[in-house]
């Protein structure tokens, strides 16, 4: 036998209804994309079909989207940090001014989701 064949594989079913199933389970924990790697993947079917069917041919996609999110992450922590470093967004505003500070806050979100999904998402 040919060391680069594969092995059969002897699977157990149970039966549902009318059909037999194979008893099969994930030795590892499938890979749930984060908001970024869904906004991605959901750009990559409606606006990027070749791209998107060649990483699902390629069996890329996961890493794809795995590496998308821990890219996105990176950019949100260091540009929130130094938008607020530029804002004067501090915990004495925090303290002084609770609601202000949430204001600031939430701008500086909203601002770091719009740069991440124009210049790493929709591309």
């Amino acid at each position: 036998m040919d060391e680069n064949m594969t092995k059969a594989v002897e699977l157990n079913y149970t039966k549902h209804g009318d059909y037999l199933l194979p008893d099969i389970s994930f030795k590892e924990k499938v890979y749930q994309p984060a908001f970024y790697g869904m906004k991605r993947r959901h750009y990559l079917m409606e606006h990027r079909k070749g791209l998107y069917s060649e990483l699902i041919l390629t069996n890329t996609l996961t890493e794809h989207l795995k590496r998308i999110d821990q890219s996105a992450e990176e950019m949100s922590g260091w540009l929130t940090t130094g938008m607020m470093e530029a804002e004067g967004v501090t915990e004495m505003l925090k303290k002084a001014d609770p609601m202000e500070w949430l204001q600031r806050m939430n701008n500086i979100r909203e601002a770091v989701k719009a740069i991440i999904l124009n210049d790493l998402i929709y591309v």
